[in-house]
């Protein structure tokens, strides 16, 4: 999957779809979409509309509401793909838990079927 497809995917075809699998270049160009579109953002705020790099502009507001449902569902698709639960998403919050999730971001998916549909390399 190249970068323009994760994106549609991820905001057009399954904004809201916590079902199915998600293959590591999906995620992983989600993530990169999200990191260029906080910069631009932050950008926007400090140097149009004169915000002070340590506080929250609007526009950078607006991006993170606008992006936290389909960046929930693409890393629970994500985990799907290893054959984990979507839940185990929520581990980072106990910081210990980081490099767990990291790592199950990072590896390949389970081949063929799993618990959670067909392989997400197939589609």
């Amino acid at each position: 999957m190249d970068f323009a497809t994760s994106i549609n995917t991820c905001f057009v075809q399954k904004f809201a779809d916590f079902t199915g699998r998600a293959s590591r270049s999906e995620f992983w160009f989600f993530q990169l979409f999200l990191f260029l579109a906080g910069f631009i953002t932050t950008i926007i705020d400090i140097m149009i509309l004169n915000y002070h790099p340590d506080d929250l502009g609007p526009m950078t507001i607006i991006m993170y509401v606008i992006i936290i449902v389909p960046a929930i569902a693409v890393t629970a698709r994500r985990l799907h793909d290893v054959n984990q639960s979507g839940w185990w998403q929520l581990i980072v919050f106990t910081i210990v838990g980081i490099p767990i999730v990291l790592y199950w971001y990072i590896i390949k998916g389970t081949d063929g079927n799993n618990e959670y549909g067909g392989d997400s390399l197939l589609k």
